[in-house]
């Protein structure tokens, strides 16, 4: 379905002349990725609703599936895939948020993934590159940060559980290029 309607998509802008026959191709490639990306993003800010928090769905989108744009990481075979593990992983770290226990978990990993995160951007990204990824981090950081002092912990332990997803993620992915 979801190529269907990309194809649709870019045989339109064909048909109008906005693009030419070699870009085709390209454009039905970029409308999937489009599609999925707001698709995926949709679902996730409805399953948070249905948990009464919106906002959950809007920290685990920014901090996990907007910092893997830079770095890329784990991608699954088809969008069917990647759509049931990317709502699965976000309702588990909805349920693993209200656990008190693994707070302290949570911020090691989370230290541990921020080290990670800063060496892997310094080897593996061009300087431009790595300077955005660098500056989106620091940025989340600081909304941890404020989420805290704000007296709104969980939404802190949202945001680092889902920098820590993203990072397993990349990990499996860099793994899984080179062996």
């Amino acid at each position: 379905m979801l190529n269907y309607i990309s194809t649709k998509s870019a045989l339109i802008l064909l048909k109008r002349k906005i693009i030419t026959q070699d870009e085709l191709n390209i454009y039905i490639y970029g409308f999937n990725l489009f599609y999925s990306s707001i698709f995926t993003g949709f679902t996730i800010v409805l399953i948070s609703s249905l948990f009464y928090n919106i906002f959950f769905g809007i920290i685990f989108i920014f901090f996990f599936a907007l910092p893997r744009f830079f770095v890329g990481g784990y991608h699954a075979s088809s969008f069917g895939k990647c759509f049931l593990i990317t709502n699965l992983v976000f309702i588990l770290m909805l349920f693993a948020v209200s656990y008190a226990e693994l707070k302290i978990f949570t911020i090691f990993l989370y230290l541990f993934s921020l080290f990670f995160i800063f060496f892997l951007s310094k080897r593996t990204l061009d300087k431009i590159l790595c300077h955005k990824f660098l500056l989106l981090q620091t940025f989340e950081q600081i909304l941890c940060i404020c989420f805290l002092l704000l007296g709104a912990a969980e939404y802190s332990f949202a945001a680092m559980e889902s920098t820590i997803i993203m990072v397993f993620f990349i990990i499996i992915g860099r793994r899984k290029r080179h062996g």
